[in-house]
C-alpha cells in the first residue's frame, strides 16, 4: 500500500519532518482494526515556492538521511520490516520513472516562484472588467507579493498558484501512480 504525503509549504515541511521522526522512531500508520499497516510505502510530495525556506531543507535532508538509514538496515525492497526506520519512503520517480522530472521529493514551482502574484495571474492582460474583479478579490499588497518566497499565509494567493503542480508532469506521474483502495 503507498500512502501519498502532500507537504504544502512550510507547515506541510515541518509536519513533514515529524512524520519523518516518528517513522524513524519505528511508529507505523495503523488499520482500521488497529493493526500495523503492511506492504507499507510513503511517497512524500513537497509543494512550496520558497526554496531557501529552512524547514524544506530540514524535510528533504530528513528523507534522504531517513532512506538511505532503511536502504541500509532493510533494503531497497523491503516493505514489510519491523523497527526503527522499518517504512520504506520513495519518490514519485522511483514508482513512476518514465514521467517525473527528478528524483527528488521537491516539486519545483518555477513559474510561480519567478513572480509577483499580479503578473502570475496576468492582472496587466486581463480586459477591464476582470481586472477590476482580481483587484477587488485581491488587496494591492496581494497582488505585490513576491511568490518566491510563499504564499505568506494566504490561501486564496496559495490556491490559485498551487495550479501550477495540477498542470505539472509531476501531478500526472501521481495520478498515475495512484490507485484507490
Amino acid at each position: 500500500m503507498r500512502i501519498f504525503v502532500f507537504a504544502i509549504g512550510g507547515t506541510g515541511t515541518r509536519v513533514l519532518t515529524s512524520l519523518v521522526m516518528q517513522l524513524a522512531a519505528g511508529v507505523r500508520p495503523l488499520d482500521s482494526n488497529g493493526n500495523p499497516l503492511s506492504d507499507l510505502s510513503i511517497v512524500p510530495i513537497v509543494i512550496d515556492p520558497h526554496e531557501d525556506n529552512d524547514g524544506l531543507h530540514q524535510a528533504t535532508e530528513a528523507l534522504d538521511y531517513y532512506r538511505i538509514i532503511h536502504n541500509r538496515i532493510y533494503g531497497k525492497e523491503e516493505l514489510n520490516a519491523k523497527g526503527f526506520f522499518s517504512v520504506k519512503i520513495e519518490t514519485l520517480k522511483e514508482i513512476n520513472p518514465e514521467n517525473v522530472s527528478s528524483d527528488q521529493f521537491f516539486f519545483k514551482m518555477q513559474r510561480v516562484s519567478d513572480n509577483k502574484f499580479g503578473k502570475f495571474i496576468g492582472l496587466d492582460e486581463m480586459e477591464t472588467e476582470n481586472k477590476l474583479f482580481c483587484q477587488l478579490l485581491f488587496s494591492k499588497d496581494e497582488l505585490e507579493t513576491r511568490m518566491h518566497e510563499g504564499f505568506y499565509g494566504s490561501p486564496n494567493i496559495g490556491c490559485i498558484a498551487l495550479n501550477e503542480f495540477k498542470n505539472s508532469k509531476d501531478f500526472d506521474a501521481f495520478r498515475s501512480a495512484y490507485s484507490p483502495g
